[in-house]
Parts: structure tokens; C-alpha cells; sequence
């Protein structure tokens, strides 16, 4: 049937005859209720019906100064702007910190769009490789990430923590990855770039064979420059500087030493005039001389780069020189893992051997044992032992004590108590630590003290901290990945400067519904001072649920009719304890998952089952009822979501009969209507009223408005399926495209009861529906983007709709049934 456009002159023939109908019930009732005392009564309010929502939202990135020029960027979204004022500072040192600026809006209204995303990447972006690369994408370019205030503002710091990425002119991603209820995520993801300066810092490295030495001896330097991006694996010797000098400074003495094969080598001897105590060996190199750009000595900060500072790389040791007692020691194990590298040493594992001598002030030995200590940091005691009377030693020992992880230097000294004082030099060692991924919380409970159960698509929530396996002390900077067995998409985080972290997890749709659990594997990367480690946990997977339901003690069958309870009659305020308990297709109790209770439609429980998946209702104390018919329902609203519905007749008692023997009148003595008559005479004759009046106000406010409608019947409502779908055919041949659009979404509605179980479907608003069915990810968005944008169109719009606004909307309902069809099969 074609839409029906409604003539005002109808609609005041009905205001008309609505008022005198109801002038005509109010003089009635006046003439036949004299005015008397009768109790008011309330009727309460129903709620307002939802408004349309907005229209679909198309972003873009802003510069955080630029809200006053906003509503002339009302074009495409632009993907590649350049705004210098959202980064500061533009010129930074690697490692140090900048900060982002900018604002997310709708380019149809200037409006700033809240609680979004905003990532920001290093040198690197593209939106092929975010979508099948994700985790490497972000692993290597990275830098920082937030989320938009009410107002679509973000202010991000970034930093690269382990000066991993490239120096020079470099781009930075401000990137919204788009929102699936924002539109079609192609239509609203968007980024913009900036560009900025960084420079790499140029690192002096140098070790001796002595820290201490006697007069007239000597001791061997070496010295190589390195980038500062350098690690254990992974070393960047600066290679240009291959065959240029490194300055020496020794005692006031200056000596330039040629770079070989990466290296400068040299030997220095302490005169035997040198004075006593520490002297400093300086080791210096002009960084201007390689003629690299973005290439700095040792500052802290780009505000440093026009000072002198910029241009030298410089580091130094102290040398300490003595006459009287001391002692020399190398460690002969573990060795350094490569030059200018420290030897590294696991706590509680790694066995540290050294070898030296203790001599007395002309160099000889004391000619007894002498007790000696191994100290960390010069003043933690990690092993003690005595040298021999020679004033030889050689000690093995496993460091057990908790210090924290990093670079500590070594001495040994004469231990307390024996009249001896030496000299002592230092050797560094570098502590690293293995990391354990503490037990995970997996949506809010420990998984060793309960079962995680979970559907295929649904997310689960994995919490926990990564700890140092030694000291127990939580990692920072770690990151930490999920995935569930060795096919589903991993996702990862960093850890907090407590260790803890925080993943959600999606379980693939593909998972086989007969498997009854998978395993999930947890892992973290590498550090610089830290190990890799692993754990997995079980999940079971279900499908399906059953609800079981008892009323005191006895169980009710879902979709019957309870007037007795063990024989017995319901009445009014009967003691009613309600039970449930929900399995799974396994048997399984679902625990811990939240249920609806509605009673009556007007009572609501929203409750949590037990981790055994049972549920009491009221915890202590019992449920009563009024006499009265309830349709009470159970809904379990995770997908696949299940409903439990059953009536229950509350009777009342029989009336006792009255002690007078004078039979009751319906009748007054003088032959009118007894009060209780006339009462329920008013109450019908008020609500008729009331309905004409309602009525009334409905045929006005239609008549205002001079909208077009159409009938119930022609929306579809209350229809099955095939009904429908027979309607939508008859009012596309009729060329009535409104109608026609509308009975496509009435269609989409009821696959949606009828495929996802979303059994609340034609109550949702469609903006409502439209999340819930894209959180199963079972239907394209663009084609529940389409489905909405048109209903929303067509129901309360006057704009024309034209055959193609038709052809778009019953394209994608087709779309959705072929998608549901596929994931059934």
C-alpha cells in the first residue's frame, strides 16, 4: 500500500467530535455522580519515546589551536595535514620526551567527538599494515597513545624509551583508527602527520685493566665510539670514525690514539713521582669532525645542541694510585659477552669466579690468610672467603642477593677486625633477571581459584603483573602478549611502572563448538636486563545455555502456566523463594555471568550467578506477590543469549461470608446507586474520558505536525518474517520506497530474534541494535550502517525516498542474511 498523506480537515473533524463525545460523558457523569468525597488517584507517567539519533560522523584530526577555524573544514577528512604548533618541542634529542596536541571532530558539525583512541607512530604508518600487521606495526613505531576528553581534545606524551628509532627529519602519525558506531570505519579513520627533529647521541665507551696502581707501573685503556641506539644484540659502532684519533688525558698529558679495527688502544705508566689518590684518565672525540647530521655528544636536552657540549663525546675513569696495601682481582667468569660489554650474571644462577692479590705496602705478600669480602655497589656484602699466605686467592660464588637489575660494580676489601687497610680497585658486572608472569585475573577472578568460561567471539579481560622472578618486584616497560592457542590474532600491552597490565582478548568465532576448552598463552618480551617468560591457562568454550528454574522446591518448566506449588494454590502473599542454575551445552554451571529477572514487567532483578552458575532469590528473606497474573522471564544476555519464561496465577483467598443474615443490596433505600456502583460507574465513564482526551491530543498534535504516516500494520510491526518479507515486495512494486525501507528494517529486526537471539530487538532504538549486533561481529557494519541511516531516514524525515535510497537499504538487508546464512553453515 502506498503512504497515505493526511488531510488537516480530517484531522479537525476528529478534534470535533472528540471534544463533544467528551462533553457529552463529563455532563453524564456529572448528572449521575453528585459531587462527593472520593479518594485521588495517581497514574504514573510512561516513558518518553526515544528521539532519532545523529547523523553518521566523518573525522578529522585537528591541531589542538585550530577549534576557532573548524566549521571550514567541512569537506573530506584530511588525511595528510600539517600542523609544526601540535608537536612540542619540534627538535628533541633520542629519548626525549614530546608531547602531541590536537582535537577529534565531525567535520559535518565541529563538534568534538569524546572517548576515542588516538595513537601516535614514529617515522612509520599505513593503514594496510594496521590491519594485517597490527602488533609489529606497534611494536616497532609505537610511541604513545590516549583517548579524547569530552571535549574530542587529547594531549599524548611520547617518548622512545630505548632510543630504538631513526634520528633526522622525522614524521609523526596522529592516528584514529575509526569507530565502527561512527559509520563505516573507512569512512571516519583517519590521521594526520607532523614532522620533527631528532638527533641520536654519540656514546664514548672505555675500560682499563686496573683501577688501582702502584707508582712506577702501568695499566691498558681502550675506547670506541658507539651510537646510542646500541644493545647486547644488537651493538651500532660508529664506523665512520674508523681511523681518526681519540684524545687521551693522563696526569696532565695529552695523547692522541689512533682508531683500529673499531678500537683505540693504549698503555699509560704511573712515575713514580705521581702523587697519592685518585687521578682521572679522560678520553674525549670531536663529534664535528665525521661530518654526520643529527649527531650529538653528551647532552640531555635539544636546548643543549648549540652548546660546546654537543659536539665532543666524552667519558672517564678514575684511577686511583697507593703505596700501601691493596688489592688487584679480575673476574675470569662469566666473561664479558662482547668488548666494552660487562660480564652477565643471573641472580641465583650464574657462578662468578675471581682470581687476585692482596699485598702489603712494598708490594710483597703479608705472608699469612687474610679474610676478605665481595662487595657490590662498595658496601653490600655478597660472598666473604681468605686469601692464601701468598696473598694469592681465587673464589666461586653464586650472587644471591636481591639487587635490583642493571650495571653494579664488584670490589674486594679486607674484611673488618684485622688491622689492615688496602686499596681497592672496581670491576662492573651487569645483573639481569628473569620474569614471570604472575597468575592472571581473567574478567575479574583468578583463574587458579575459578573457571574461565567463554563463547567464541566474546572478549575476555586478562589482568596480572609481571614480576621480577627473584625479588618479586614488578617489571615496567615490559610487554606482555595473549593469544589463544597458535591461530587467534595476539594482542599485547605494556607494563605499568608496577608491572601490571591489561589485555582483552578475543575468542575466535572459528573455534569448533564440539571442542569443550582451548588454552590461552600469555608471554612477554625482552628487556634489556630482563628474560622472556610464559604461562597459559584453560578456557571452556560453550555455544548454548539452559536454565533451570524452581520456585520453593519445586522446578518450573519453561513456557508453563504455575497456579500450584506441590499441590497446593497459589495465594496472594504466599512466601515464594526463587532458585535458578544455568549450565551450559557441556553441563558446565556458567559462573559468574549476569542475568535479568523481570516479574510482571514492571519488577527487575539484574543479578550475578555464582561461580558454580546458581543464582537464590532474595539471599535471605522471601518474595510476595498480590493476587494477580505474572509473566516472569529469565534472560541470560550474553550471546548466544537464552530466555526462560513462565506464568504464575496468584490467587486470591475465598471472601469469608458476612455475619448479617440481611441479604446485601445492590441497591439505596430510595431505589439510586449504592456508592461502590457508582464508583466503578466513574471509574469506566474517567477512563473513557480519558482515552477520548488522549485521543484528542494525539489527533492535534498530528494535525500540527501534518507529517506523513502510515499505518501499524504497514510498518510491519507484530508480523513474522515471511509476512514481511511478502509486505516489502508488494511495496517496492507499488513504488511506496518509504514503506518499503521501513519493512527492511522491521526485517532486520526480527533476523536479528531470529539468528542472534537478540530477543529484545524491536524494543532497541536502532542506534542500540546497531552496536549490540556489531558486538557479535557477525554482520558487516556497513551493512547495519546502511539499514539504520535509511530506517532513521524514512521513519522521521520528510525527505523524499527515491528507488536507489530503497535498492541501498535492501541490498544490505540481503547482505546480512547471506552473512548469518555463512556462519550458520
Amino acid at each position: 500500500m502506498a503512504v497515505r498523506k493526511t488531510s488537516p480537515y480530517k484531522y479537525s473533524v476528529f478534534i470535533v467530535l472528540g471534544f463533544c463525545v467528551f462533553l457529552i460523558l463529563l455532563a453524564f457523569s456529572s448528572i449521575l455522580f453528585p459531587p462527593t468525597s472520593v479518594p485521588s488517584s495517581s497514574v504514573n507517567n510512561l516513558p518518553p519515546g526515544e528521539a532519532s539519533s545523529s547523523t553518521v560522523l566523518t573525522a578529522t584530526i585537528l591541531p589542538a589551536d585550530a577549534a576557532n577555524t573548524i566549521m571550514s573544514a567541512q569537506s573530506t577528512p584530511n588525511q595528510n595535514s600539517h600542523h609544526l604548533e601540535s608537536l612540542n618541542p619540534t627538535t628533541i634529542v633520542r629519548g626525549e620526551a614530546f608531547v602531541v596536541t590536537g582535537r577529534l571532530v565531525d567535520n559535518s558539525t565541529g563538534e568534538g567527538i569524546p572517548g576515542e583512541p588516538i595513537k601516535i607512530f614514529w617515522e612509520h604508518f599505513t593503514w594496510a599494515e594496521y590491519e594485517t600487521d597490527r602488533t609489529n606495526l606497534e611494536n616497532n613505531y609505537l610511541i604513545g597513545q590516549g583517548t579524547t576528553n569530552s571535549n574530542g581534545d587529547f594531549t599524548i606524551t611520547c617518548v622512545d624509551n630505548d632510543h630504538s628509532k631513526s634520528a633526522g627529519q622525522q614524521t609523526v602519525y596522529s592516528v584514529f583508527p575509526g569507530d565502527p558506531l561512527l559509520g563505516p570505519i573507512e569512512d571516519n579513520r583517519q590521521f594526520t602527520t607532523d614532522t620533527i627533529e631528532c638527533y641520536a647521541y654519540g656514546i664514548m665507551l672505555m675500560q682499563v685493566n686496573q683501577t688501582i696502581v702502584r707508582r712506577n707501573n702501568g695499566f691498558t685503556a681502550d675506547a670506541a665510539l658507539f651510537f646510542d641506539n646500541s644493545t647486547l644484540s644488537n651493538p651500532q659502532p660508529i664506523t665512520a670514525a674508523e681511523g681518526t684519533n681519540i684524545t687521551f688525558s693522563w696526569l696532565g698529558n695529552v695523547t692522541e690514539v689512533s682508531i683500529s679495527g673499531l678500537i683505540a688502544h693504549t698503555t699509560f705508566i704511573v712515575p713514580g713521582t705521581t702523587s697519592l689518590g685518585s687521578h682521572i684518565l679522560i678520553a674525549s672525540y670531536n663529534l664535528t669532525t665525521l661530518g654526520l647530521p643529527y649527531v650529538v655528544g653528551t647532552i640531555t636536552s635539544a636546548s643543549q645542541l648549540s652548546s660546546p657540549a654537543a659536539d665532543w663525546c666524552n667519558t672517564s675513569q678514575s684511577i686511583e694510585v697507593f703505596s700501601g696495601a691493596g688489592i688487584t682481582f679480575s673476574i675470569d667468569n662469566p666473561l664479558p659477552p662482547a668488548p666494552f660489554l660487562y660480564p652477565s650474571v643471573l641472580r641465583g644462577i650464574t657462578s662468578i669466579s675471581l682470581s687476585g692479590q692482596i699485598t702489603d705496602t712494598n708490594g710483597n705478600p703479608f705472608g699469612f690468610p687474610v679474610n676478605l669480602n665481595v662487595l657490590a655497589d662498595s658496601s653490600t656484602t655478597v660472598h666473604s672467603f681468605a686469601s692464601a699466605a701468598d696473598g694469592n686467592f681465587s673464589t666461586t660464588f653464586i650472587l644471591n642477593n636481591s639487587l635490583t637489575v642493571g650495571d653494579h660494580p664488584l670490589s674486594v676489601d679486607v674484611a673488618p677486625g684485622q688491622g689492615i687497610t688496602a686499596s681497592v680497585e672496581y670491576h662492573n658486572i651487569t645483573i639481569y633477571g628473569n620474569s614471570t608472569v604472575a597468575t592472571p585475573l581473567v574478567n575479574g577472578s583468578l583463574v587458579t581459584s575459578s573457571t574461565v568460561l567463554a563463547m567464541p567471539g566474546e572478549n575476555i579481560s586478562i589482568t596480572g603483573t609481571i614480576r621480577d622472578s627473584f625479588s618479586n618486584v614488578g617489571i615496567e616497560n615490559i610487554s606482555v602478549s595473549a593469544q589463544w592457542e597458535d591461530f587467534g590474532i595476539p594482542v599485547s600491552a605494556i607494563t605499568s611502572s608496577s608491572g601490571s597490565y591489561n589485555l582483552l582478548l578475543q575468542i575466535p568465532e572459528t573455534v569448533n563448538p564440539a571442542l569443550k576448552n582451548g588454552t590461552v598463552y600469555l608471554t612477554t618480551g625482552t628487556t634489556r636486563y630482563y628474560t622472556a617468560s610464559n604461562t597459559s591457562f584453560l578456557v571452556n568454550v560453550f555455544t548454548s545455555v539452559q536454565i533451570r528454574v524452581w520456585l520453593n522446591r519445586t522446578e518450573i518448566i519453561d513456557g508453563s502456566r504455575v497456579s500450584t506449588l506441590a499441590g497446593n494454590i497459589i495465594y496472594n502473599y504466599t512466601n515464594f523463594t526463587f532458585h535458578t542454575a544455568i549450565t551450559d551445552n557441556f553441563g558446565r554451571g556458567v559462573g559468574g555471568r549476569a542475568i535479568v529477572i523481570q516479574i510482571g514487567g514492571f519488577i527487575t532483578y539484574n543479578e550475578t550467578l555464582n561461580s558454580a552458575g546458581n543464582l537464590t532469590l532474595p539471599s535471605a528473606g522471601f518474595l510476595r506477590f498480590p493476587a494477580n497474573n505474572y509473566t516472569i522471564t529469565i534472560t541470560f544476555n550474553d550471546d548466544p543469549s537464552s530466555i526462560f519464561t513462565f506464568q504464575m496465577e496468584v490467587s486470591a483467598p475465598a471472601a469469608t461470608p458476612p455475619s448479617s443474615t440481611t441479604p446485601p443490596s445492590s441497591t439505596q433505600p430510595n431505589g439510586g446507586l449504592n456508592l461502590s456502583d457508582k464508583l466503578a460507574i466513574g471509574i469506566l465513564v474517567s477512563t473513557v474520558s480519558l482515552i477520548v482526551l488522549i485521543s484528542v491530543i494525539y489527533a492535534f498534535g498530528r494535525f500540527r505536525k501534518a507529517k506523513k504516516t502510515l499505518a501499524v500494520g504497514e510498518l510491519g510491526e507484530g508480523l513474522d518474517l515471511s509476512t514481511v518479507m511478502k509486505m516489502l515486495d508488494e511495496a517496492a512494486k507499488a513504488k511506496d520506497y518509504r514503506r518499503a525501507v521501513i519493512l527492511c528494517y522491521r526485517a532486520f529486526e526480527l533476523l536479528c530474534i531470529q539468528d542472534l537471539f537478540i530477543s529484545e530487538a524491536t524494543k532497541l532504538s536502532p542506534r542500540e541494535l546497531a552496536r549490540i549486533v556489531n558486538s557479535t561481529n557477525r554482520v558487516p557494519v556497513r551493512d547495519i550502517t546502511m539499514l539504520v541511516m535509511r530506517y532513521e531516514e524514512a521513519r522521521f524525515s520528510d525527505h523524499k525516498i527515491t528507488k536507489n535510497n530503497f535498492h541501498l537499504c535492501k541490498q544490505a538487508l540481503e547482505n546480512v542474511q547471506l552473512a548469518l546464512k555463512k556462519k550458520d553453515n
